[in-house]
């Protein structure tokens, strides 16, 4: 087709990228996106539980500055589980 023409070899290449990369979309409309479902998956007493049960085995063992630091981080992460399981 082409003999060695400069012209030929970059519309060539650009036949070549064009293949790889895809055409754009020239329209101006925005492209539709399939509604999902928004899943909340169900609040977890796990880890406020455990810090609440390290404050009474530390309070029982003597350390008051543990028990104190971890049953109030217990009780205000319970207190945060709640509010957002009522909702």
């Amino acid at each position: 087709m082409c003999s060695g023409n400069t012209f030929c070899d970059i519309h060539h290449r650009s036949q070549i990228f064009g293949k790889l990369f895809g055409a754009k979309n020239t329209t101006n409309e925005a492209p539709v996106r399939p509604k999902r479902e928004t899943v909340v998956p169900q609040p977890s007493f796990n880890l406020p539980l455990s810090l609440i049960a390290i404050a009474g085995v530390s309070g029982y063992e003597g350390n008051i500055g543990l028990a104190a630091f971890t049953g109030l981080l217990g009780v205000f992460l319970t207190v945060q589980v709640r509010i957002g399981w009522a909702q």
